[in-house]
């Protein structure tokens, strides 16, 4: 039995596992993206001025310093989300991202159905404490203590939010197989 066409979010907090089931997914030969490594999708919004930062810059920080988020938010660039899912239309698509967006009307209408990775804390500090000392990832956020603070600050209130926009609660402790095959299996064809 195979799954239904459509595109598909996976969502969670910073380590939540999203990166690693994009990669289980593409390696099962879906299309599966993580947006955060691309930045014609995703970037930096000045809340201040109202506009996306150009692609690829970052806010300027002081090597010592975190981004900071009451100004900058991480956020979708429709035109180029709706370029990425509109070049596949007919295929099923998979995308894992968290931005601050995505359950605003402009970006969340693309979506088929949506899935919230939940993670436990203490997963979730191992995997921040892992990923952060990992010398092949690209994505080092929550290597300051401030910004792994931040992550374990919003997870309750990230998890809860997803649900509460109907997401479907996927557990991310366990094996990545088993999470790509439980996603899978609410989209059977």
């Amino acid at each position: 039995m195979g799954v239904r066409p459509g595109s598909y979010l996976i969502t969670g907090i910073s380590c939540s596992g999203k990166t690693t089931v994009i990669k289980e997914l593409a390696g099962r030969n879906f299309n599966a993206y993580s947006t955060d490594e691309m930045p014609e999708v995703s970037g930096f919004f000045d809340r201040l001025t109202g506009s996306f930062l150009p692609i690829g810059e970052q806010p300027s920080l002081d090597p010592t310093e975190s981004v900071d988020f009451s100004r900058f938010g991480w956020f979708w660039r429709p035109d180029g989300l709706a370029e990425l899912l509109g070049e596949s239309s007919a295929s099923t698509n998979f995308i894992g991202a968290s931005v601050m967006n995505q359950y605003k009307a402009e970006v969340a209408s693309f979506f088929d159905k949506t899935f919230v990775l939940l993670v436990d804390e203490e997963t979730l500090r191992q995997r921040i404490v892992k990923r952060a000392n990992d010398p092949d990832s690209i994505n080092k956020y929550g290597a300051r203590p401030e910004e792994m603070e931040r992550i374990l600050s919003l997870r309750d209130q990230r998890q809860q939010q997803a649900l509460a926009y109907g997401a479907i609660p996927i557990t991310a402790a366990a094996p990545v197989v088993e999470v790509a095959n439980e996603i899978l299996s609410h989209i059977q064809a």
